[in-house]
Parts: structure tokens; sequence; C-alpha cells
């Protein structure tokens, strides 16, 4: 589950929509299978930023996992995403909105307090991470880094394609 928005995952050519991520989550969940969520932050760019977040908060909500795990999405030389982001037609967020994508996306999420939310992957600029339990507490840590990095890092869109 990279993104519950159909737009983000056609515009980064994912193969699936999310009629069939909710099949499959059913079917999942059918069986007693949990899942772990791996989430591409920043995937809708400026576009579909909020439609990314309200649409995956949406399936998360329907078919909640053991756990959240989100990775920044980062631009790597020579594909398509990075055609399309010197085209114009994909605009990458800032880290300042990468980090306020986070914030409103742990806000939507209505799902059992004992989900892990871990944002420690080295793509994350804001690592935070907890039990959604302390939704409170996570939203403050993403506050408190917004107040820590300078503007000039806020500012900026990291190339992550080393990282």
């Amino acid at each position: 589950l990279e993104s519950g928005s159909d737009k983000v995952l056609k515009l980064l050519n994912k193969g699936y929509t999310s009629k069939q991520t909710y099949e499959t989550l059913e079917k999942l969940e059918n069986a007693k299978i949990r899942y772990i969520s791996l989430l591409m932050g920043g995937a809708g760019g400026k576009d579909y930023s909020t439609e990314h977040v309200l649409e995956t908060a949406k399936i998360l909500n329907a078919y909640p996992p053991k756990m959240i795990s989100i990775i920044t999405t980062g631009i790597v030389s020579g594909t398509k995403l990075a055609q399309m982001q010197a085209n114009g037609e994909f605009k990458q967020l800032t880290e300042r909105e990468v980090i306020e994508e986070e914030i409103e996306l742990i806000k939507h999420l209505e799902v059992p307090n004992n989900v892990y939310f871990f944002g420690h992957h080295n793509n994350n600029l804001a690592k935070v991470s907890g039990h959604l339990k302390d939704k409170d507490k996570m939203i403050e840590k993403f506050e408190n880094k917004l107040e820590e990095i300078p503007d000039e890092i806020l500012d900026s869109c990291i190339k992550r394609e080393y990282l």
C-alpha cells in the first residue's frame, strides 16, 4: 500500500488501483492475516498531496495494518519520475511539506492504538516513530522538528538518490 490515491498510483505507474488494494486487504482480513503497510511519503507531489493523504488514510482506517512504515519518495536520475519532474509534470514536495503531510496523515488515521507508525527510514528527514495511541505526542515531535530544522533545509528538496 504505497498510496490510496488512484491518481498517485497512475502517476507513478504502479500497475494497480485502490479498488484492487481494498480487495486484497479484504482477502487478508478474511484469512486473518495481518500486514505491514509501506507508504511513499510525498508520492503525490504538490498536485496530489492532499488526495494522497486522505485516500491512503481511508484504506488504512478500513483495513488497519500491524504497522505503518513511511519512507519519503526519492527521485532517482534516469527514471520516468525524474523526467516528469524535469518536464514540470511532477512537483516534488519540500521537506517542510513532507513533514506536514505526515502530520496530516497521522491526524486522519483512526486505527487501533496498538498500530505502530515507523518513520525512521534513512530517506526521512524527520524521523518519528511510535504507537498511534500516542498520536498527539508524535504530532508534537513532528512540529518540534519543524522548529528545530533550519528553514533553508525545510524549504528545499533533498536529493535522495543515494540515501
